[in-house]
């Protein structure tokens, strides 16, 4: 076994802006006329146009550009869509002006598009200057396979998978006796202690493999046994981590044919365009995701004209944290303005397990004093939403974006979308870490993509857990006593033909 330490040199190509350019004055145009109209339909169609533009601007400027496109397609997804679904194709609509949203106001829903114009303008700012900064020195990329990171990686994961299954399978039989809310209602936590160190374990185990440069063949076995544990976690009722692990699996195949494309190892993994043909296949999980939304019970039952069409219902269903855009722009939930919830993870983090004296029990479950006390912009927004719901352990989750424009407004937007296009361009250049940051880094760029509808610093907080730590720590060990053990064997071999030709001579 060796330890890879080979690294090539390729040329990084520069973020070209030139359909922005182009379509700049006519995005202003249709902007100007929404915002002084309160016509949420020219927001829409400049929102689009620019997510778009931003789609291709990301895939051209690939590597370094790939987790903005990403991004965009997320946004879309998890924003943007049910405005469309419902505004613009009239699917569920119950009036002529009606956009989805739970308030229904015309300048709220186009200024909600309008943030989403900034942070992705911000990020696209951000991807922009890390790459002009960076092109000088090309981009580097480890090339061999790490063989001792890939065996801990493997050891990690099937470790972590037997746990977790063990957990899960217990859960589903129990939600399929009861339903979602009502099991959870009655639990502290759908996932048990012994779950987590196997979620942890086979999360990490995953990331191993993948900064170990696998092959295409090991990749995608990796990738079936960890997408087939999370499809369990559809069957509990919860779309999270199977929708954070479906993201890292994209990104990282593209990652690596963006990296081929401009190597001599191009013929080792297959194209964009192979793995966006490939992609297709993911279309029956739409139906899927929109089976598990209602057993959640998060949106009302389709009628008959509307249940065939399962992509429309995808983005109707999946698009509900863009109520919390609206939300942020008003005083009708009655949140406090006394606390900052952008760094709520890490001010609660602080309290609860630094600050002597602290009661950290007020951070325990879904209650009426987490919600309002603490500083998680979710709770409070499902706990005023839908109290009875959030007190049974349902809720809204949370946004990026709505945090940051509540707590600073069109500035904090614009600062927030800065930082993560600077992430995001960082995240084009994984491969060029140590094996270890790697695979943190690999982590963290999944949990970048789920932030519009996910916690502000949800990148930081869901990947420098207390479990992801342990396992990053109980496998970093592994690897290292492998790499021994591949030294070892390497002086001996070396050795070896000596000793057997002294012995001869003597």
């Amino acid at each position: 076994m060796s330890a890879s330490t080979s690294r090539r040199t390729y040329a990084e190509p520069p973020v070209r802006t030139a359909e922005l350019t182009l379509l700049a004055p006519f995005l202003l145009g249709l902007d100007l006329v929404a915002w002084f109209s309160d016509a949420p339909q020219w927001a829409v169609a400049s929102t689009l146009l620019l997510q778009l533009a931003l789609f291709a601007i990301g895939v051209r400027a690939r590597p370094a550009g790939l987790l903005l496109s990403l991004f965009v397609a997320s946004m879309f997804t998890f924003l943007t869509g049910r405005i469309v679904a419902v505004g613009i194709l009239g699917y569920k609509a119950q009036s002529a002006d009606d956009w989805g949203m739970h308030l229904n106001d015309p300048a709220l829903v186009a200024r909600s598009l309008f943030m989403q114009q900034v942070f992705l303008l911000a990020a696209l700012a951000g991807v922009a200057i890390a790459t002009k900064r960076w092109s000088a020195g090309g981009l580097v990329s480890r090339t061999t396979r790490d063989i001792p990171l890939q065996y801990a990686g493997i050891t990690g994961m099937l470790a972590g998978v037997a746990l977790y299954m063990e957990n899960r399978i217990s859960v589903v039989s129990s939600v399929n006796q009861t339903s979602y809310l009502d099991y959870y209602s009655s639990q502290s936590s759908l996932v048990s202690t012994t779950g987590r160190i196997g979620e942890s374990l086979m999360i990490v185990g995953y990331a191993f493999v993948l900064a170990a440069i696998p092959k295409f063949r090991v990749f995608v076995g990796a990738s079936l046994v960890i997408v087939g544990a999370h499809g369990f976690d559809l069957l509990m009722g919860r779309r999270a981590p199977f929708v954070l692990t479906l993201l890292l699996v994209i990104f990282y195949s593209l990652l690596r044919s963006a990296i081929a494309e401009r190597s001599d190892m191009a013929q080792h993994w297959p194209t964009i365009g192979k793995i966006g043909l490939g992609a297709l296949l993911l279309a029956p999980l739409l139906e899927l995701l929109n089976a598990i939304n209602q057993t959640r019970g998060d949106g009302a039952t389709a009628t008959a004209g509307e249940s065939g069409n399962p992509l429309v219902e995808f983005f109707y269903s999946q698009g509900v944290s863009a109520n919390l855009l609206v939300y942020a722009q008003t005083d009708v939930l009655s949140i406090p303005h006394d606390k900052i919830y952008t760094f709520g993870p890490l001010i609660e983090f602080i309290q609860a397990r630094l600050l002597p004296g602290f009661d950290s029990s007020v951070y325990d479950g879904q209650t009426a004093v987490r919600a309002v006390e603490g500083y998680n912009f979710a709770d409070i927004v499902s706990f005023r939403i839908m109290p009875s719901i959030y007190l049974r352990g349902g809720g809204y989750g949370s946004s990026a974006l709505a945090e940051l424009f509540w707590d600073f407004g069109w500035a904090g937007l614009f600062l927030g979308g800065l930082a993560f296009g600077l992430m995001f361009a960082f995240g084009g250049r994984v491969l060029s870490l140590s094996p270890l940051l790697a695979a943190a880094a690999l982590i963290m760029s999944r949990q970048l993509l789920y932030a519009p509808r996910a916690p502000y610093l949800d990148w930081l907080v869901g990947t420098l857990n207390v479990f992801n730590i342990a396992a990053f720590a109980f496998l970093g060990m592994l690897y290292k006593l492998l790499q021994e053990h591949g030294r070892t064997e390497r002086n001996s071999a070396k050795h070896m033909p000596r000793l057997r030709a002294a012995h001869y001579v003597e």
